[in-house]
């Protein structure tokens, strides 16, 4: 039995120190802090057009189904400051790893919005929100990598999206600290769908606990 035991834990320290392994650790040390960056309540650093008015938008995204090995997911509502009763936008966001060990979000709608609105202020209704509540959004999945210490680019590289963006115009979308910001935030598809739909403003400051 010794030697057994002895045996296995050897090979889990070679395992250990095989470089694709490590890589992947690595990787998915990456894909939490990316997680953890999204995570929270933001505000809009200018104001922004919200459906029929011009207002601050306030992001809040919380995480879903923390028990699940296949990644991180969010789920991410936007409403208007100064009326906050209904979100504006409703999505959920799916954080992976692929096989190309490249750091991946896809974006994901709800069947019915309306039953989970204010998912993300009331933890019952979010417990309540299934994978199959959700259809696969028709989005460009952004492909984010670490830049630096706390900092991330996400980016739509051509020929992985489906579709055609309008123009010259390109998406990215920066991590950095307490803020998120994105590069032409309403550039659309050549067929009229936005990019990545659910980010609004330009620039959005995490809210920090007074």
């Amino acid at each position: 039995m010794k030697k057994i035991s002895w045996y296995l834990s050897f090979v889990y320290a070679m395992l250990l120190c095989t470089p694709s392994f490590a890589q992947d650790k690595a990787k998915y040390v990456e894909l939490s802090q990316l997680r953890d960056m999204m995570t929270g309540d933001f505000r809009s650093m200018e104001k922004v057009q919200v459906g029929r008015q011009h207002d601050y938008v306030v992001l809040q995204s919380r995480p879903i189904w923390q028990d699940r090995s296949d990644g991180y997911w969010l789920y991410l509502e936007q409403f208007a400051a100064t009326d906050d009763k209904l979100p504006a936008v409703q999505t959920v966001l799916h954080f992976y790893v692929s096989n190309n060990r490249e750091l991946v979000c896809e974006t994901y709608t709800l069947t019915d919005p309306s039953a989970f609105a204010n998912a993300t202020r009331q933890q019952s209704q979010l417990l309540k929100l299934s994978y199959a509540s959700l259809k696969k959004s028709d989005a460009c999945p952004l492909y984010f990598q670490q830049m630096g210490n706390a900092v991330f680019n996400g980016k739509i590289p051509e020929a992985t999206c489906a579709f055609q963006v309008q123009g010259q115009a390109r998406f990215w979308l920066a991590l950095a600290q307490n803020e998120i910001t994105v590069s032409n935030p309403n550039v659309n598809l050549s067929d009229g769908q936005s990019v990545f739909p659910i980010m609004i403003a330009a620039k959005y400051q995490r809210i920090l606990p007074e």
